[in-house]
């Protein structure tokens, strides 16, 4: 359930910026997953790709970058997050 509503809310402020830039659909989508997030990275671009069908990310690829592990992790302001880190549009 917490998965679930991670991906609906990086699905949903992905859509926000294609339409903001009057993009029809995102080429690439890049989620940055906290390593204290307890999340499975394999799991979330899944999730995202069955999720996005029928959005503007549907056919976009999905990159996942894990934030720093170990020691460097409690410095990590969003060791905790997963975040959508960037988008790449594509064209009309």
């Amino acid at each position: 359930m917490h998965e679930q509503r991670l991906v609906a809310d990086l699905i949903k402020r992905a859509t926000e910026v294609a339409a903001e830039h009057h993009a029809e659909h995102l080429s690439v989508m890049t989620v940055r997953v906290g390593a204290l997030s307890h999340v499975a990275a394999g799991s979330i671009a899944a999730q995202i790709r069955q999720s996005a069908i029928g959005t503007p990310v549907e056919n976009a690829r999905i990159d996942v970058v894990m934030g720093p592990e170990g020691p460097a992790a409690v410095a990590d302001e969003h060791a905790e997050d997963v975040v959508l880190q960037s988008v790449e549009l594509g064209g009309d």
